[in-house]
């Protein structure tokens, strides 16, 4: 039988903050259950792809109800994010395609769920700025991504001078881990919880472009030093 104990010490992780204790305690019991049932570990990755991805259709509805359901459901499923990596270490299963998926599931869902939350915005206050703001907020956050160094567009031994600097692993940021929307308790959960949905969005969105322009002049400034 495996026991909590047992995973907890096949499964260590290093813990940079409170969000990262409750996903990774939590994931560890989700492990338990999952590791009886015939789920491999990019199996468990699809599945919360999936139920996030329907967790945002409940914004369409364009109801304060179905707003605070869907940004708590979304929250809550971030667990199995942290079960699908724990029952691979744990079966020795991890993989390559495994990384992929998760990564490919998170670039997905987060646009995604932007771009409902701003239809569902403008259907509960009737004013289509906030179907705007959810669009423009999604494709921000796409450009973000793709502004990100790539070391493999580089020489290869330019590029892994690159991976070097840019693997150097710096502690959890608490404001960052509060913004996300996929972390448990999060600014937005509250906001929609105090029927504060408009400025919400609007918060947010003044914030990812902050971070948009941040990451570009970091990322130049980064370049110009090499």
């Amino acid at each position: 039988m495996n026991s909590i104990e047992d995973i907890r010490k096949k499964c260590p992780r290093k813990i940079n903050s409170i969000h990262e204790f409750i996903l990774h305690h939590g994931g560890i019991y989700l492990a338990k259950l999952f590791l009886f049932l015939p789920f491999s570990p990019n199996q468990i990755t699809i599945m919360w792809f999936v139920m996030q991805l329907a967790s945002c259709l409940l914004f369409l509805k364009g109801s304060m109800d179905y707003m605070i359901i869907g940004v708590l459901i979304f929250q809550l499923i971030n667990f199995l994010d942290y079960t699908d990596g724990i029952v691979a270490r744990y079966r020795n299963e991890s993989s390559v395609l495994g990384v992929y998926l998760d990564e490919i599931a998170h670039k997905i869902n987060i646009p995604f769920f932007w771009f409902c939350f701003g239809i569902g915005t403008a259907k509960l206050y009737n004013n289509k700025i906030y179907f705007i703001i959810g669009l423009t907020f999604a494709l921000v956050f796409c450009f973000n991504k793709m502004l990100s160094i790539n070391p493999l567009w580089f020489e290869k031994e330019y590029g892994k001078k690159l991976l070097d600097k840019l693997s150097v692993k710096v502690g959890s940021n608490w404001l960052y881990d509060f913004i996300k929307v996929q972390n448990i308790g999060n600014l937005l959960f509250f906001m929609v919880l105090f029927n504060q949905v408009g400025m919400g969005i609007i918060i947010y969105f003044i914030i990812t472009s902050l971070f948009f322009i941040r990451n570009v002049i970091k990322n130049i400034r980064f370049l110009k030093g090499k």
